[in-house]
């Protein structure tokens, strides 16, 4: 039977009677947008019984099924920033192997006075020394060359 059967208050009849009106008045009670024309008739009716299953329900959905539905959304928004990230880099990657290959026009690897002299049009200022630290970082076999490998 319905549980507002015996109620006058209209704004609540039948919202217990079926699954679907029951889950959507649940939904309600979640949300908090209209809560008393759900409550306040189910207290009329049955008031300890009442605020134990609303209480009970409202708790049970935001700590658990909330935390739930949060960490699924986190989860798959890692997933997928992840993939983006490693398309980014895989795009930077092309291209900074483009811009190599380009500087590499007479074929021959680049040595310390030709990243130097980029380094120089690039970063106007900067020192010698610079440019030969950040050489010996790049020149990962160190002889003297900058390659691909």
């Amino acid at each position: 039977g319905d549980l507002y059967s015996n109620q006058d208050d209209k704004d609540c009849d039948g919202a217990f009677s079926e699954p679907y009106s029951a889950s959507l008045s649940l939904l309600v009670l979640l949300t908090t947008e209209n809560y008393p024309t759900i409550i306040i008739p189910a207290l009329h009716y049955n008031k300890p019984l009442c605020l134990f299953y609303f209480l009970s329900f409202f708790c049970f959905v935001v700590w658990l099924v909330m935390s739930l539905v949060l960490a699924i959304v986190f989860h798959n928004y890692k997933a997928t920033h992840s993939r983006k990230v490693m398309n980014a880099r895989k795009a930077e990657h092309k291209s900074l192997l483009a811009a190599f290959l380009v500087l590499q026009d007479t074929g021959e690897p680049l040595d310390l006075s030709m990243w130097a002299a980029l380094l120089q049009k690039l970063r106007p200022g900067s020192s010698r020394g610079a440019a030969r630290v950040l050489f010996d970082f790049l020149d990962v076999d160190q002889d003297g060359r900058i390659t691909i490998r």
